[in-house]
């Protein structure tokens, strides 16, 4: 179990991930509403920490996958419960971008090591610094972060548009508190501050949309599709409430190779090629059931804004 601390500690690349031992900066009484951050020092350099050979190996890092059936939602919950909030407009900046006119102009992928091993998951701008990903592909349930942290924007075939350098990782206590299947997938989200902002812009999100939204389109780079060289999509249909009143949502698509390396990937409402509405992120790919591999959840979003100006503010 993690001590809980006011402290952030700070990790040198390529330190092993013992070092980077996360800390809780915000005073509630609720520990699983406290954030873990860690914060990686200035380098002395420029250069990154991978060569292009050493990306070119990174594995996919594998999905949570929970064993038995799924559950079934209570007719109560099924319901409909809009949630009243307008969701937080996509910003689109000027440049040059490989998808022009598609919200995937701002995905990317995520490279990183975890005890030393390198490893791929999927991730996307929410703001001009901050990208948005599953916490489980950051941080591990002792609360252990990884290293060596960047984001390729737009990545395909071994290149990318742009490379960010991550400078501090933020998650919610609730992920490394122990609380047992599946009631730690409603924490499984984090977000991370990069050294440069996005060229492209970033999505819009929705957090709490409950039942505005009936389906929405799966983003990720999952290494069963074209090796995992290329951004993915997949249209899913939305279940708000599959766990009764966790605040976890699913999403059944009919990608069954949709999986290892998609992890963090968004969940877009209202995806569209159109300027200025639209490609709200409501999700991020969690985990799924082995008997069901069509069907994704994703956390709620619970704290979402809080999490974001958080790490906006450098994860203090």
């Amino acid at each position: 179990m993690v001590k809980l601390g006011m402290s952030i500690i700070p990790v040198l690349a390529g330190m092993a991930l013992a070092s980077a031992g996360p800390a809780f900066a915000q005073n509630n009484s609720n520990p699983e509403m406290r954030f873990n951050s860690v914060i990686f020092p200035d380098e002395p350099t420029k250069a990154m920490p991978w060569s292009r050979a050493q990306l070119s190996e990174a594995k996919p890092f594998p999905m949570p996958v929970i064993k038995g059936k799924p559950p079934q939602s209570s007719k109560a919950m099924k319901k409909p419960q809009r949630s009243g909030q307008k969701p937080a407009k996509p910003q689109e900046n000027e440049g040059r971008n490989v998808d022009a006119g598609t919200p995937l102009k701002w995905a990317g992928k995520m490279f990183f090591r975890k005890n030393g091993d390198p490893y791929v998951c999927s991730g996307q701008f929410i703001a001009d610094r901050v990208v948005l990903t599953a916490a489980h592909c950051v941080q591990n349930r002792n609360g252990r972060f990884v290293t060596d942290l960047v984001f390729a924007l737009q990545y395909r075939n071994g290149k990318q548009l742009s490379l960010h350098r991550a400078k501090c990782i933020a998650t919610y206590g609730g992920w490394t508190q122990g609380l047992g299947v599946p009631r730690e997938y409603q924490w499984d989200f984090a977000m991370f501050l990069v050294d440069k902002p996005s060229p492209t812009g970033n999505f819009g999100y929705h957090p709490h949309w409950r039942d505005d939204y009936s389906s929405d389109m799966l983003v990720g780079y999952p290494s069963d599709i074209a090796g995992g060289r290329r951004v993915s999509v997949v249209k899913g249909k939305l279940d708000p409430a599959p766990y009764g009143d966790l605040a976890v949502t699913s999403s059944k698509h009919s990608e069954s190779r949709f999986l290892g390396g998609s992890s963090g990937g968004a969940w877009v409402a209202r995806y569209t090629t159109k300027r200025g509405s639209g490609n709200y992120i409501i999700g991020v790919n969690s985990h799924y059931y082995e008997s069901e591999p069509t069907k994704m959840y994703s956390p709620y979003f619970t704290g979402f804004d809080d999490l974001l100006r958080y790490t906006e503010n450098g994860c203090r």
